[in-house]
């Protein structure tokens, strides 16, 4: 099964440091969709507002999951908080 963000991030899924987390996958509440546990992570990162600065610094292309999720980053850090994948 592949992340369902490949193709909206490719670039970050052909590069990764750590491949294995490509291969873990759950159900992501903010998209509803199946995601790596990398763009659960990273997606978790930029929702924060204590991280969201250096995530975006470092992965700027996540901005994307805000237009394709069609919630602010503040609103998707609300679900991400409470998440069962993230724990």
């Amino acid at each position: 099964m592949d992340c369902s963000l490949k193709k909206l991030l490719p670039e970050y899924h052909e590069n990764m440091k750590n491949p294995k987390l490509a291969s873990v996958m759950s159900t992501c509440p903010i998209l509803g969709k199946q995601i790596c546990l990398w763009c659960c992570l990273h997606i978790c990162d930029v929702a924060d507002p204590m991280k969201r600065n250096r995530a975006l610094d470092n992965f700027p292309d996540l901005v994307k999951v805000e237009e394709e999720s069609g919630r602010a980053f503040d609103s998707m850090w609300e679900t991400c908080s409470r998440c069962h994948v993230r724990v």
